[in-house]
């Protein structure tokens, strides 16, 4: 998985047009099949953590480069 894009700008919010962030995130069908068979919708603690912890990641770290390098 990787952000491959993202940029601080206008996007579309429950009202309409607001400032905010754009992520386009890159997933190979490998990463998918692994994320989804540890997934359950129906659970409350589905993903495991150490799988959440790992996507939060990515895109925090991506926003946190966005609001320093923009």
């Amino acid at each position: 998985m990787e952000v491959i894009f993202f940029k601080k700008g206008d996007v579309f919010g429950p009202e309409g047009i607001v400032e905010g962030i754009t992520l386009e995130v890159t997933i190979t069908s490998e990463e998918a099949a692994t994320i989804l068979s540890a997934y359950d919708p129906s659970s409350s603690t589905s993903p495991s953590a150490s799988i959440s912890r790992s996507i939060a990641r990515i895109l925090l770290d991506k926003i946190g480069e966005c609001y320093v390098n923009i």
